[in-house]
């Protein structure tokens, strides 16, 4: 059985609001030195974000649902902009609230 990505969304929100939390695999070095590829990241729900916050949000393209764990740069009432700790440049979207899965913190180094 396939599942679409508003399926996979869904499943990934009842999942965080079932069991409070999600965890994820870090794939790649953009939040290098705070985050290495391989180390895992508790994700918590929460309504309000700030300036400095670690988030895990998704975007949808095509065929694929990405999950991404940037931090916060900049906050306004609809939306958050983001960037990879070790990125010289800003995400390019304006991250809607509602595709923030919530909050992200290390627990686990390299696997």
């Amino acid at each position: 059985m396939l599942i679409d990505n508003e399926q996979c969304i869904n499943l990934l929100k009842e999942e965080l609001n079932k069991k409070g939390e999600l965890q994820l695999t870090v794939h790649g070095d953009s939040m290098l030195p705070n985050l290495n590829n391989g180390d895992v990241v508790k994700v918590q729900s929460c309504n309000e974000y700030n300036i400095g916050d670690i988030i895990a949000y998704y975007t949808i393209s095509e065929n694929n649902v990405n999950i991404i764990v940037h931090r916060v740069i900049f906050v306004r009432e609809k939306y958050v902009l983001a960037k990879g700790d070790n990125n010289s440049f800003i995400d390019p979207i304006k991250i809607d609230l509602n595709s923030i899965l919530g909050k992200a913190e290390k627990i686990r180094g390299e696997i």
